[in-house]
């Protein structure tokens, strides 16, 4: 097999994985919010998002940098995966006992701490077993990272499914994750056990050669983690977990949408790589195209969303979230800067720029944490929403300017009104048919979007470049 086919196989199995691991989390957010309600979903949503940042803290950017190593050079896996291995089992270890202590301190009730034990403690687990993905991942055994990857999703969504509807129970939900996690940890060894050996290495003056190294990948972790799921925590802490929960019934559809540009960036990217090195005016074009591309996706869906919030809350997880609508209003628009935001992060690092890429994400963590904790006190979960609509746009607006200056000058002007307009006729189309059924609503203002971007007419190019994509 030539490389380019192994590296296209390898891309499928990882990505379908990837799709069928989003589609069944989902599935199974929504069985937790219609079997354990408002204050069940906040529970789980916190008891996760506090939990998984200690096994963020605990890695010290050590995976990303095994990973980078083992890649350029297969035959040190052995040399740094000793030390990884052995670094990773005492920082969790601290780590671990820490947020175990503080959890017991945060005034939730007695079953949240118990799952958040429970996490922890696979979090304790996962620090040794983690260090053989980046073996996987280094020596390209996509498939077998698929293979366990979607496995485990299985389990945790049948069994997950029964323990809802059987025991309506977020501690036997937690459990069963737990399971199908360790499941997961298993097979990776299994899998990378033959790439590499290891024992326990303790020696000081190899852990302070590899911690410098990985740290700038830990910091790029841990600020992202905290503009991403602060709100979280937060909202959680500061007013309680019947809010947390009517916010992330908003935000985890909104966090599936972005599957959108994920995809886009999937395809693109190596192409993007590519021409930064072989062809600019290319790279510029493509870049150009994928935006267009993206704002004809993304102001339908925006516009679309806020428009039937109500109706897209009560249809998917019935009338007790309905209070998520507004939340999930302001949201979208925080979404709709999202879908431009990740190929503009990602264009600045394939092209050299990613140290102000970390710079921004800093900025906007701390602004965010801020934003927070003055909006969620006055506004509740709208205030959540509010924060991250703000950071949101001043990253789109930060990430434009690195891009107008390096890479090119971007008309937003000429690639928006088509979109635009032919979303506003399709707002018209949805107001007037207020009173059908969404399942009727939905596929008719889609093709009055789809009418009206055609009576603007698509261009030669875009008709090409659709061509050579395929």
């Amino acid at each position: 097999m030539t490389l380019k086919k192994k590296l296209i196989q390898n891309s499928l199995w990882l990505y379908s994985s990837d799709i069928l691991g989003k589609i069944l989390s989902y599935f199974l957010i929504i069985a937790i919010a219609r079997n354990l309600g408002e204050t069940g979903l906040g529970e789980y949503s916190f008891i996760f998002a506090f939990a998984s940042f200690s096994l963020l803290l605990s890695d010290f950017g050590l995976g990303y940098f095994l990973v980078k190593e083992t890649s350029r050079e297969p035959s040190s896996a052995g040399k740094y995966f000793s030390a990884i291995v052995s670094m990773r089992l005492v920082f969790s270890s601290m780590i671990t006992l820490a947020f175990a202590a503080v959890s017991f301190y945060l005034g939730k009730p007695a079953h949240v701490t118990t799952g958040i034990l429970i996490i922890l403690t696979f979090n304790l687990i996962s620090s040794t077993y983690e260090p053989f993905l980046s073996v996987l991942q280094a020596h390209n055994r996509v498939k077998q990272i698929a293979i366990a990857n979607t496995i485990e999703r299985l389990v945790a969504f049948l069994a997950g499914l029964y323990v809802l509807w059987t025991y309506k129970s977020l501690v036997l939900l937690i459990a069963v994750l737990f399971v199908s996690n360790t499941l997961r940890q298993m097979l990776l060894f299994a899998y990378a056990r033959g790439l590499v050996t290891f024992r326990l290495d303790f020696d000081l003056r190899n852990w302070t050669k590899i911690i410098p190294l990985a740290i700038p990948f830990w910091f790029t972790g841990v600020f992202s983690f905290i503009y991403f799921r602060t709100d979280t925590v937060m909202l959680s802490l500061m007013v309680g977990d019947q809010a947390t929960g009517i916010y992330n019934a908003a935000y985890k559809l909104t966090e599936t949408m972005m599957f959108i540009p994920t995809m886009l960036l999937f395809v693109i990217l190596p192409s993007i790589s590519y021409f930064f090195k072989q062809d600019i005016a290319m790279l510029k074009t493509l870049v150009q195209r994928a935006l267009k591309y993206l704002l004809y996706i993304a102001f339908p869906m925006a516009i679309g969303t806020f428009l039937l919030a109500d109706r897209f809350i009560a249809f998917i997880y019935k009338e007790q979230f309905a209070a998520s609508g507004p939340a999930l209003q302001v949201l979208i628009i925080a979404t709709f800067f999202g879908f431009m935001n990740g190929l503009l992060a990602n264009v600045l690092i394939v092209t050299d720029r990613q140290g102000y890429f970390i710079r921004i994400t800093m900025a906007l963590a701390l602004l965010n944490v801020i934003l927070n904790f003055l909006l969620i006190p006055r506004y509740l979960y709208i205030g959540s929403g509010i924060a991250t609509v703000i950071t949101q746009a001043l990253n789109f607006l930060l990430l434009s300017r690195y891009a107008d200056r390096w890479i090119m000058k971007i008309d937003y002007l000429r690639i928006t009104w088509k979109p635009l307009l032919a979303s506003v006729i399709m707002g018209i189309v949805i107001l007037k048919g207020d009173s059908l059924a969404i399942w009727y609503l939905v596929p008719l203002g889609a093709m009055a979007y789809v009418i009206a971007m055609a009576a603007f007419g698509i261009d030669k190019e875009d008709r090409e470049l659709f061509k050579n994509v395929f």
